[in-house]
């Protein structure tokens, strides 16, 4: 009788462990939040605060998906903030890649991409591969306006 209960016990516990030890822990994309993980010092993934997926962002430039808009930018810049907060407030995250440049993937893209160690930095790959890159905010924020207030080019006929 003691072992039974010794053993549901047992069983209870571990379940519980088990369970409380899953799950994801990934911060939603339209959350304020920033979770960060650190491995002996190192930076190895960022998530939420505005910032987006490195490892989705190269699939896309290394597939030649154009145009494209990378911002390249640091959390612990003052300038970087202020840069998000203005894309956030025109409604441009969606077509702004906004990336943490202490992931390890990152870092690959600013060299792939020519963008210098500078932050912020934006390069926009256009349809032909033509290259910007703009390295002041005043220029980056401007450039984004200019691009939410050009047309499309795509255009429905009934």
């Amino acid at each position: 009788m003691k072992t039974t209960i010794l053993k549901s016990v047992f069983l209870t516990l571990a379940c519980l462990v088990g369970l409380s030890c899953s799950g994801s822990h990934k911060a939603s994309p339209n959350s304020n939040v920033t979770l960060t993980a650190d491995y002996y010092g190192v930076r190895e993934h960022t998530s939420g605060g505005g910032y987006d997926d490195p490892i989705e962002a190269e699939r896309l430039l290394l597939g030649e998906s154009r145009p494209i808009t990378i911002i390249f930018a640091a959390p612990w810049s003052r300038h970087c903030k202020v840069l998000s907060e203005e894309i956030a407030r025109m409604r441009m995250h969606h077509k702004v890649w906004f990336l943490d440049t202490s992931h390890s993937i990152t870092s690959m893209l600013m060299v792939f991409t020519d963008a210098g160690e500078d932050i912020p930095t934006l390069v926009h790959l256009d349809n032909r591969f033509n290259k910007i890159v703009l390295k002041d905010i005043i220029s980056i924020i401007e450039f984004v306006e200019k691009q939410k207030n050009e047309p499309t080019g795509v255009e429905i006929y009934e």
